[in-house]
């Protein structure tokens, strides 16, 4: 979900050579015709097929992935961090009193902002996952502000029918964030 235009993370999985095909969904249309170039350019068309671009009021997770029950191994997604431009001044200028982090906030309206903000995002992403609970195997999403963690967290804990939560933490540096994932496979460890 929200690969971007570069699909950098898609890119990195296919290092891995692993024998899956990857559906990215973007909810940015500029974000997701770069996307669609990128994986021509690439050759990546045997291996990356992308959904049409959904948006924030639909479903984030596109109906069109299950048409044919079929289920998938993980979704990962990179959500909107902020609900708003004034919420990222905000956040800018506490900034200022710590330590540089070498990062910088860049991206498009789409990338970074959603009315929500990334809970809301996400607990979107929560409830449609209720729905499809083994539809996929893990779900999994970037939180980006330590404040939407325990948040996060919470929510999922409670959420009907999950059964395991892992939370870990990414330092680069002076950034921090974190990868929330939950499943509702009892056997989710299982190799095969």
């Amino acid at each position: 979900i929200n690969p971007g235009k570069c699909l950098l993370l898609v890119t990195c999985l296919l290092y891995f050579q692993r024998p899956f095909t990857h559906k990215p969904s973007e909810t940015d249309a500029i974000s997701h015709l770069f996307a669609q170039q990128n994986v021509a350019l690439n050759k990546l068309t045997e291996k990356v097929r992308l959904l049409p671009p959904s948006t924030y009021n639909s479903t984030i997770l596109p109906n069109e992935l299950f048409k044919n029950n079929e289920m998938y191994d993980f979704c990962m997604c990179n959500p909107p961090f902020y609900s708003s431009y004034d919420e990222i001044f905000m956040l800018q200028s506490f900034k200022q009193f710590l330590p540089p982090s070498g990062s910088s906030i860049a991206g498009t309206d789409s990338e970074m902002i959603c009315e929500d903000g990334e809970i809301g995002f996400v607990l979107k992403i929560l409830r449609e996952s209720v729905v499809l609970k083994d539809k996929i195997r893990w779900y999994s999403t970037l939180v980006g502000k330590k404040s939407s963690v325990r948040v996060l967290q919470d929510a999922v804990m409670e959420a009907e029918g999950v059964h395991k939560v892992i939370t870990k933490v990414l330092r680069r540096g002076n950034s921090v964030r974190w990868i929330l994932c939950w499943t509702f496979i009892s056997d989710c460890f299982d190799t095969n």
